[in-house]
């Protein structure tokens, strides 16, 4: 929607819980996070909604996307059997890679540039 909150415009249609919004550096993608039955993923898509890719395909429960600086990965946490992890990616969904492993709860992953 426009910053006055006209012109509002749906971007997602499948089913499912889509929560967690996070915008490129360049503005050009969103990446958000769906949850179904299936469980908690991110996703990303272009700002009108096409383009839309799934980018974490594990078993464990994916939220709070995060764009680096550069755009180029995503910081996000994977929840697997109560405790959190924080995790990066490249932009595409490939190469993830946990950060914070061990036994604590790691949530809410930011960039700082």
């Amino acid at each position: 929607m426009n910053a006055d909150g006209s012109a509002q415009r749906q971007l997602t249609t499948s089913p499912g819980v889509h929560t967690r919004p996070a915008w490129s550096p360049d503005g050009l993608r969103i990446a958000f996070v769906q949850r179904d039955e299936g469980g908690a993923h991110i996703f990303a898509m272009n700002v009108d909604g096409a383009g839309l890719s799934q980018l974490t395909r594990n078993a464990e429960q994916n939220y709070w996307p995060s764009w680096s600086p550069d755009g180029l990965r995503l910081a996000y946490t994977a929840v697997n059997g109560g405790s959190g992890d924080i995790m990066v990616m490249l932009a595409d969904g490939s190469s993830p890679t946990n950060l914070t492993q061990h036994a604590a709860a790691d949530a809410f992953p930011a960039w700082q540039p």
